[in-house]
């Protein structure tokens, strides 16, 4: 191991001591910039190295088998910044990054529906993003547990789709309500015809079984207008907002709001 890379008896006890700090990245329709929900964002606060993004200790909690505590970790504060910011009519959506063995757990059906009711948000407000570039094993092994979470109500949507993974044509007959596309292939799509190519194949299978996708990385405006002529339905990043602390999102809808 990297001598400067934290293990997680390094990062546990941040954890346990409230070091999680938590940023929303706002997702929004590019027919008409409605806000449709925003993505949780974990970040770790260290005493000297200061705030620390996902990559320097999500991959360290997850590959050792921590990813539950992680995600019991974010769900509580999402929820609860969540209930301090919106209202449950406001029909926001709150997207969080699941990882694959917490999304299989027989017992996270349980912690979402108490985690809602504690708030007293229904749980058709939450989704649940699992990592496309993850291993997914045979689709039948994740079939019982997704329905279960389609049960609850819990959409859930598939992360980071890119043409080196595999075409999402594979997730077809389990219950994934949206597409995400990787920021690469969205950004690559201004030079290379086989990136616009692969854009309009998930559209295409997606809007078959009532997906909505999503193009990640727009950071400009000429994306923008790229994503939505290809027709994509949603857009998300820095064109839209960089991620927000909870307190400031309130400013930013009604900045993004005026237009």
């Amino acid at each position: 191991m990297d001598p400067a890379e934290l293990s997680p008896d390094d990062i546990l006890p941040l954890l346990d001591a409230g070091g999680l700090r938590l940023r929303y990245q706002p997702i929004v329709r590019l027919t008409d910039r409605g806000v449709v929900g925003f993505e949780a964002l974990a970040r770790l606060e260290h005493p000297t190295r200061g705030t620390l993004p996902p990559r320097d200790f999500v991959p360290q909690l997850e590959s050792h088998g921590h990813g539950w505590t992680l995600f019991t970790h974010v769900l509580t504060a999402a929820l609860d910044e969540w209930h301090s910011v919106f209202a449950a009519e406001d029909r926001l959506t709150l997207s969080l990054n699941t990882p694959l063995d917490v999304l299989r757990d027989p017992l996270l059906p349980d912690l979402l529906r108490s985690g809602c009711a504690r708030i007293a948000i229904p749980a058709n407000l939450l989704v649940l993003e699992l990592t496309e570039t993850q291993a997914v094993p045979d689709a039948d092994l994740l079939t019982r547990p997704l329905t279960a979470l389609r049960r609850l109500g819990v959409a859930l949507a598939v992360d980071d789709i890119l043409p080196v993974t595999r075409e999402p044509g594979g997730l077809l007959g389990l219950p994934f309500a949206t597409l995400k596309l990787d920021k690469r292939v969205v950004r690559e799509a201004a030079d290379s015809a086989s990136a616009r190519a692969f854009i309009t194949s998930s559209l295409n299978i997606g809007h078959a079984v009532g997906m909505q996708v999503v193009a990640e990385g727009v950071e400009d405006a000429a994306i923008w207008d790229r994503m939505a002529g290809l027709g994509c339905d949603q857009a998300q990043g820095f064109f839209i907002a960089r991620p927000l602390p909870a307190a400031a999102i309130g400013l930013w809808r009604d900045v993004w709001s005026a237009g």
